[in-house]
C-alpha cells in the first residue's frame, strides 16, 4: 500500500474528529515513511461487527466500563478489539491507559514493548513514544467508517535510527526558539 498523507491522516483521524488535522504531522510521519526510519503495515485484524457487539454489550451493562474507562463508547470497543489482538498474539498481562512517556496509550502490553492507540490519535505520540528504544510497535486502530466491513490495525515500526533522529530533531527544534527567541 503507498501511504501518502492522505493514507496517513485517515489511519490517525478518524469518526467524528477527523476534521481535526494538524498537517504538519502527517507530512513528517510521511518524510519519517520516506527516508525509512518508520515503517507501517497495514492488517485486517476483525469484521466489524466485533466492534458493533462490543458497543452493544457496554451500553447493557454486559462489560464493566470501569476496566476500559477512556473516551466514548465506541473508542471503549476499539480498546477492547485492542486486548483482543494482544491476547491473540500470547500476551497475557494487557494494561489499559498506563502511563507511557508523558501520555496514557490505549492498550499497552505489560513490557511496554507494544502500545496500541484507538480512534482519533494524535500523531505526534509516534515522535514521543519512539525515543524510548526499548518501544517495538505502535499501532493505530482507527475507528471504522460506516460502510466498513473490517477493522484494521496499522502497525508502526521503527527504524534502527528512529531514535536518534527523534532527539536530534528535537535539540535542533529547541535550537532554533532558543535563537528566534533572542
Amino acid at each position: 500500500m503507498n501511504y501518502n498523507e492522505q493514507t496517513i491522516k485517515d489511519i490517525f483521524y478518524s469518526g467524528s474528529h477527523s476534521f481535526r488535522v494538524d498537517k504538519q504531522l502527517i507530512v513528517n510521519i510521511c518524510f519519517l515513511l520516506e527516508k525509512n526510519l518508520l515503517s507501517v503495515k497495514e492488517e485486517k485484524f476483525a469484521s466489524v461487527d466485533i466492534y458493533h457487539n462490543y458497543i452493544e454489550d457496554i451500553k447493557d451493562g454486559k462489560i464493566p466500563v470501569i476496566d476500559i474507562e477512556g473516551g466514548q463508547i465506541g473508542h471503549m470497543a476499539l480498546k477492547l478489539i485492542g486486548r483482543d489482538y494482544l491476547e491473540k498474539k500470547g500476551f497475557k498481562d494487557i494494561k489499559f491507559e498506563s502511563e507511557f512517556e508523558g501520555y496514557k496509550p490505549d492498550v499497552t502490553t505489560k513490557d511496554r514493548k507494544i502500545i496500541i492507540e484507538c480512534g482519533s490519535t494524535n500523531p505526534d505520540k509516534i515522535f514521543h513514544y519512539f525515543k524510548n528504544k526499548n518501544l517495538e510497535k505502535v499501532i493505530a486502530v482507527p475507528c471504522p467508517d460506516s460502510d466498513d466491513e473490517d477493522i484494521y490495525f496499522y502497525t508502526f515500526t521503527p527504524g534502527e535510527e528512529l531514535s536518534e533522529f527523534l532527539f536530534f530533531r528535537e535539540r535542533e527544534e529547541f535550537k532554533n526558539v532558543r535563537n528566534n527567541s533572542k
